[in-house]
């Protein structure tokens, strides 16, 4: 269960008995809610390896895009 923990002024960590949403300072989790949460949100290789070739694809495809439209102005003004 999270738990607000709060400092004093030597810098020792002292238990607030107060609800977590109102915490202003540190909350607290068991080893297994972290395991749990870290759990949810670690990337897998697989999932990284996706990203950046989407990122690096958008990346090309855009430039592709725009050197395109330079490529046919060229061409319209030799023929001029």
């Amino acid at each position: 269960m999270p738990t607000c923990v709060n400092t004093n002024a030597q810098g020792y960590l002292r238990i607030e008995n107060i609800p977590v949403a109102q915490c202003d300072g540190y909350v607290m989790v068991t080893k297994a809610e972290y395991d749990t949460w870290l759990s949810t949100w670690e990337l897998s290789p697989a999932e990284i390896s996706s990203a950046f070739t989407f990122g690096l694809g958008a990346i090309l495809v855009t430039g592709y895009l725009s050197s395109y439209g330079v490529g046919l102005a060229k061409k319209l003004i030799r023929q001029l």
